[in-house]
């Protein structure tokens, strides 16, 4: 294997020699392009050969050296795609803010291509990362969106379903229960006519979950109206069963009812952490059972 340093030394003293003053090249307006594109052909190699010894960070400074070269040569589409790599190899060097400062150039060029699938790709890639590595949920919101956005604009209404769901998730999680309910129900429309008798009650289930989160109980129940008029719900569907038993209990203010068919879905269903995470939301807003009297077992209402 090559040594990244020495192919790194190589192609930086082929690139200080292209930015130099005269050369016999130069006289026949050769010498500095092909320099250049040596030394960006070096930096590829040694990125490369850095990221094959898991030297990420050292690999994606490498092909940000390679893309400036690129971009010096006026070859916009191949510096783009080594800004792609530098932003990966960051990433996998753990260096989130480098990975999404790394791939702007890449999306500013793809943008400018028309090339919407590729900035798609690429703004989902982002999204995951504010998501899961940097913990921003309102960027990663914004970048998933906007992926759907594209997705959908490219006629790939699966991926924009994928990316609106995850969005409506996060959405959730940090209290935008409106936009999030917005989104799982554009989440259905966008899905396969043969998924969606499958997938709909789902999706539908967590659209209503943020209503009661949201605490307006009437359009809650207009809610689930409306979703069993557009077939997304139906009677035999145990997550309508559950919402209009959960809807029921936060009108009566029982959270012990609201515990008990919980219960009882979850030993069929199990509820995930987000389902939880908001269902115990909508439970702290209801009134505690009241406590029995030990010895006569009445209701103490003190």
């Amino acid at each position: 294997m090559n040594d990244p340093r020495s192919l790194l030394a190589q192609a930086d003293k082929l690139a200080a020699s292209a930015e130099g003053g005269f050369s016999f090249g130069s006289l026949f307006g050769s010498g500095k392009t092909d320099k250049l594109e040596q030394a960006a052909d070096l930096y590829t190699q040694a990125a490369n050969s850095y990221k094959a010894q898991n030297m990420y960070v050292e690999a994606a400074k490498t092909f940000e050296k390679a893309a400036h070269a690129q971009q010096k040569l006026n070859e916009p589409d191949d510096a783009a795609m080594s800004f792609v790599e530098a932003s990966r190899a960051y990433d996998d060097g753990n260096d989130p803010h480098s990975a999404v400062r790394a791939m702007a150039p890449a999306l500013d060029q793809f943008t400018l291509r028309g090339n919407f699938r590729r900035v798609a790709d690429y703004k989902k890639d982002l999204a995951v990362i504010y998501h899961k590595k940097i913990e921003d949920h309102r960027a990663a919101v914004k970048l998933y969106q906007e992926a759907g956005d594209r997705y959908k604009g490219n006629r790939s209404p699966s991926l924009a379903s994928k990316m609106y769901q995850e969005a409506a998730l996060l959405l959730a999680v940090e209290q935008e229960y409106r936009e999030a309910i917005r989104m799982f129900e554009e989440t259905i429309t966008l899905l396969p006519e043969n998924l969606q008798k499958f997938q709909a009650p789902g999706y539908a289930l967590n659209a209503g979950i943020c209503s009661l989160c949201n605490g307006d109980l009437i359009d809650s129940r207009k809610k689930l109206n409306e979703y069993q008029e557009r077939g997304w719900l139906s009677p035999q569907h145990r997550e309508l069963m559950l919402l209009q038993n959960l809807l029921q209990a936060v009108e009566e203010q029982n959270g012990e009812m609201f515990s008990d068919h919980l219960f009882n879905y979850n030993q069929v269903n199990t509820l995930d952490a987000w389902k939880t995470e908001l269902l115990l939301r909508v439970k702290n807003t209801l009134s505690a059972a009241p406590p029995v009297h030990e010895e006569t077992g009445e209701v103490d209402l003190s």
